[in-house]
């Protein structure tokens, strides 16, 4: 019988394949994920298997990524024929369920020890694509250099947007930032009309990323499962991916903390002198924590809004923050905290790997 890891039995299955429906809807993108995720909402013995998943981690993610995780360091098994990541293959969708579920069952107790143990990690460092004109725009109008910390930062990868090319396509023409012979190249579509400026400097006077399994990119072991947790029909992401890891390798790994708790975010915070600017960002992390934890972590905030001014943006899916800003999509919020007054901010809606953001012009007076 399974044990109630993630607050799932067997009991629960209508719950668990419910799960994987929803998953199928969300990845219709990656039609691998989805043709599985629908496979496995009627196979018991895969939900069980699914249900060893870690407290508060996503079931659909977590297998699959444990799956591709395997697979990365075995290319020669026959499911990596439907991985376009790792082989060019036509076989057809249809036929990878069995071959699928076969392979799970031949890996069950490692894929059931990765599921248990292991969490996803943000990799969608295509997101730097909006936090950069959000962040560049403060420092341009606080005029002061910026100390940036991230929560939930995994590998950190969104803290060193500097080092990468980012380029705003719009049609038939495009803007282009950051570092021009960078061998890391994010793309993102504009939608609408309005791109903020981008022609100044961003002195980064310090960076600090806290997560709870922070990722230490020069162990190949860390740097293969953020790879495991990319979408396998996402070639692109997964070759801008490689390329920041290789870039990743020659840093220091310093600025990274170790912590998941309200006094460790607010020891992170209290280390950066009260007069110096400082921007507090988090993308697609929140889902992680619970109800109440989130609202001890924006009281957290709160009551740092008492001793300084500091800038704080999210971008967050959640359903408190699609219905608060009125779209399906994932809103790109700046929560400005000056002068002990609070202003929150839509500054722009994107999907969750930044293929696409329309930046709101009217709310573009940061």
């Amino acid at each position: 019988m399974v044990q109630p890891i993630n607050n799932y039995t067997v009991i629960d299955k209508k719950l668990l394949a419910g799960i994987f429906k929803q998953y199928a809807i969300e990845c219709r993108t990656t039609p691998l994920y989805e043709h599985l995720s629908l496979k496995i909402a009627d196979d018991p013995e895969l939900l069980e298997l699914a249900a060893f998943t870690k407290d508060k981690q996503p079931l659909p993610n977590m297998l699959f990524a444990a799956v591709h995780y395997l697979l990365l360091n075995d290319t020669q098994e026959e499911l990596a024929d439907f991985y376009p990541n790792l082989k060019i293959t036509n076989r057809p969708i249809e036929e990878a369920f069995p071959i699928f579920k076969a392979f799970c069952e031949k890996q069950y107790d490692t894929i059931k020890h990765l599921i248990a143990t292991r969490a996803t990690q943000t990799n969608g460092i295509n997101r730097c694509a909006y936090l950069v004109p959000v962040i560049a725009s403060i420092a341009a109008k606080e005029n002061k250099s910026v100390h940036l910390v991230e929560i939930g930062p995994s590998a950190g990868l969104n803290l060193w947007w500097e080092d990468y090319k980012i380029q705003y396509e719009k049609e038939t023409t495009f803007v282009e930032y950051g570092a021009s012979d960078s061998k890391v190249v994010l793309k993102t579509m504009l939608k609408g009309d309005f791109m903020p400026r981008l022609d100044q400097p961003v002195n980064i006077a310090s960076r600090i990323g806290i997560d709870q399994n922070p990722v230490d990119l020069r162990q190949k072991d860390q740097a293969d499962w953020l790879k495991a947790l990319i979408w396998p029909n996402h070639t692109n992401r997964f070759g801008r991916m490689e390329a920041a890891v290789e870039l990743a390798c020659d840093r220091t790994q310093n600025f990274l903390i170790k912590g998941d708790t309200i006094p460790d975010f607010r020891a992170a915070i209290d280390s950066i002198p009260r007069d110096q600017l400082v921007i507090i960002y988090h993308t697609h992390v929140l889902y992680q924590f619970s109800q109440q934890e989130r609202e001890s972590f924006w009281q957290m905030l709160e009551e740092v809004s008492k001793e300084r001014d500091f800038y704080y943006i999210n971008a967050e899916c959640t359903r408190t923050q699609r219905i608060k800003h009125e779209t399906a999509d994932t809103p790109v919020e700046l929560v400005t905290y000056k002068n002990f007054q609070k202003t929150e901010t839509l500054v722009a809606i994107t999907n969750g790997h930044a293929d696409w953001i329309q930046f709101i012009q009217e709310n573009w007076n940061l």
